[in-house]
C-alpha cells in the first residue's frame, strides 16, 4: 500500500480520535456540573423540609410566616430536583463519557497498530476498517444526550 494512502487513513483516524476526545471530556464535565446541581437542590430540600416540619409542629405566631417561606423554598427546590433530575442526567453524561472512552481507545488503536500491520491489509481494508469507527461515532453522536456548552468549554 502506498504511504500517502497510509497517512490520509493515519490523519482521518487522529481527526476522529480528536472529536472523540472532546466529546469523551465534554460528557464527563457535564456529568460533574449536573452532580453539584443534585447536591446544589437536593440537600438544601431535605434540610429545609425537616426544618418546617419542625416548626410546624411550634406555636402558631409570628414563626408561621418563615414557616410559609421555608415551605414555599423546600416545594421550589424540589421542583427543581424533580424536573431537572440531575442524578439522572449526570448517570448519562458519565455513560457516554465512557463510550466515547472505549471508541477513542479503538480509534488510537488503529491508529497507532492497525495502519501499520503489513501482513496483507490494503488501503481498501483500512478505508473500510475506519468506515465502521467513523459509524460508530456517528451512532453516538445520534444517541448523545444534548451537552451544555459550558461543559464543551470547560472540556477544550
Amino acid at each position: 500500500m502506498t504511504d500517502g494512502v497510509r497517512d490520509r487513513v493515519e490523519e482521518e483516524a487522529r481527526r476522529l480520535e480528536e472529536e472523540c476526545l472532546y466529546t469523551e471530556k465534554t460528557h464527563f464535565v457535564a456529568t460533574r456540573g449536573w452532580t453539584i446541581l443534585h447536591y446544589l437542590f437536593g440537600l438544601p430540600s431535605v434540610v429545609l423540609a425537616a426544618v418546617a416540619a419542625t416548626l410546624a409542629f411550634e406555636q402558631w405566631d409570628a414563626t408561621g410566616f418563615w414557616i410559609g417561606w421555608i415551605s414555599m423554598a423546600v416545594a421550589a427546590l424540589a421542583a427543581v430536583v424533580t424536573f431537572l433530575s440531575p442524578s439522572k442526567k449526570a448517570a448519562t453524561h458519565h455513560n457516554k463519557g465512557c463510550d466515547y472512552g472505549a471508541l477513542r481507545g479503538k480509534v488510537r488503536r488503529f491508529q497507532n497498530v492497525g495502519c501499520h500491520l503489513e501482513s496483507g491489509r490494503n488501503h481498501s481494508v483500512l478505508a473500510a476498517d475506519l468506515e465502521e469507527l467513523a459509524n460508530r461515532k456517528a451512532e453516538l453522536d445520534k444517541q448523545d444526550p444534548p451537552a451544555p456548552t459550558w461543559a464543551y468549554r470547560m472540556a477544550r
